[in-house]
């Protein structure tokens, strides 16, 4: 006697018998149903049930490379003004960013690294911004400091290898020209506003006839030539070689039309020959304007002639509401917050780079380059660089909103050639063995 399995089986294989009468056409089917019916292990009247699904296995994240922020030549800074290369204000600085943004949780949820590479010979700054990129992965880079390294690294490095640079110090006229792929950015303003300011502050203080002596390069006469067109007195300019032993007939020929005032365009080094000869040819009865890098303790001790002197300096801070937090921020981490130039633009450079990177989403250089303008320009929520204004900035890009930077030292609104047009301009004094700060404005260069 068959059991009521066998039965089925049977029965099942009775029907697929006769179902292969019925045409040579069904043959294929009728035999893979006869196969199909012919199982030992399931009821032919039983539905197979459908194999389940196996769940995909989610792809495993890739590992997110942190950023890599290379600090090229930032030393520099600091070597000059504090002869302290490896740990000064300008570098310190830097790495007081990276720790507020990595307290805030980093950037793309790695903790942002630094990079240093540091040269007494500025001329090799192609060669260290490429060892940095190869040996060491660095994504952007803060600097460098001269404007001359910034003018090679942009055909020799910021277009080949789309690497984007950001310096917090290079003033020259000639980079917000340069065809750099929009790979070459500044927190600084350009020397133009250096010369518009020299030029407000010399009408404020009453000369209407001044002599400008300026260092015989591109620095010295763009610089120059952007004073003589904001000045509306009279202006003779002589041009100077740098490193001569006496500068007697560059001064005679200054004082000729009896100027009330003498501007230095200049490099420190010629400084006290200059000043030497003006005593001995009695011009300018002590009436000196100087430009920021003359705005340093030992310039005045090297050279007491200048006690009395103003200045101008477009590094400083920039006037807003958030004005303040940044020298907390510096004080709380170092101790001080000692004055030195380009420390707030150095501060601004490396938060931008690493905002721009956040709202990529990504460590290309071309994606950063992209994002850095519509993260420091309006519109979109404010926030000051600063620890506070970090924390939210990173916030509200994580959310998927606009953000506008506004950094400590300029606006942070750059045009369409990575230059600052409204920007902060120091007014300073050396007086009494010090250096005074007078008053800060805003100065916009756009037209």
């Amino acid at each position: 006697m068959m059991n009521p399995i066998q039965t089925t089986l049977r029965a099942s294989a009775v029907r697929c018998l006769r179902s292969s009468l019925k045409g040579a056409l069904l043959s294929l089917s009728i035999l893979a149903a006869g196969i199909a019916c012919s199982s030992t292990s399931t009821p032919a009247d039983t539905p197979t049930p459908a194999p389940a699904d196996t769940p995909t296995p989610a792809p495993t994240p890739a590992p997110i490379e942190p950023l890599r922020l290379g600090l090229l030549d930032l030393g520099a800074i600091d070597h000059i003004i504090h002869d302290n290369r490896s740990d000064g204000p300008t570098t310190r600085s830097v790495l007081l960013a990276i720790k507020h943004v990595n307290d805030a949780g980093g950037v793309l949820g790695a903790p942002v690294e630094a990079r240093f590479s540091d040269t007494d010979d500025h001329r090799s700054a192609v060669e260290h911004a490429n060892r940095l990129i190869d040996e060491e992965g660095v994504h952007v880079f803060v600097g460098p400091f001269y404007s001359d390294d910034v003018i090679e690294l942009s055909d020799a490095v910021a277009v080949p290898r789309q690497a984007l640079f950001v310096s917090p110090s290079a003033a020259s006229i000639r980079i917000g020209s340069l065809e750099d792929d929009g790979f070459i950015f500044r927190t600084t303003m350009s020397n133009i506003a250096q010369a518009y300011a020299l030029a407000e502050l010399a009408e404020e203080e009453g000369y209407d006839n001044v002599a400008v002596i300026y260092l015989d390069n591109e620095w010295g006469s763009l610089i120059d030539k952007a004073f003589e067109d904001h000045f509306d007195g009279e202006v003779t300019s002589v041009p100077i070689e740098a490193l001569k032993d006496s500068y007697r007939a560059e001064i005679l020929a200054a004082k000729a039309n009896d100027p009330e005032a003498a501007i230095f365009i200049t490099r420190l080094v010629d400084l006290p020959t200059i000043l030497d000869d003006i005593m001995e040819a009695g011009a300018f009865d002590g009436n000196y304007l100087l430009l920021a890098h003359y705005r340093t303790l030992s310039t005045l001790e090297a050279n007491p002639e200048l006690e009395g002197s103003k200045g101008v300096a477009i590094y400083g801070r920039h006037v807003t509401e958030a004005e303040g937090h940044w020298e907390a921020d510096y004080a709380a981490e170092y101790g001080n917050t000692p004055h030195s130039p380009f420390m707030r633009e150095s501060y601004d450079a490396a938060v931008a780079l690493m905002l721009a990177a956040e709202y990529a989403g990504s460590t290309d250089g071309a994606a950063i380059r992209d994002a850095l303008p519509i993260v420091a320009n309006p519109p979109g929520i404010r926030f000051p660089a600063s620890s506070d204004g970090i924390e939210g900035a990173l916030e509200a890009i994580r959310n998927g909103q606009d953000i506008d930077l506004d950094g400590e030292a300029t606006s942070l609104d750059w045009d369409a050639n990575g230059d600052i047009t409204v920007g902060g301009v120091e007014i300073w004094q050396f007086k009494d063995g010090a250096i005074e700060n007078i008053r800060h404005f805003e100065v916009d260069v756009s037209e």
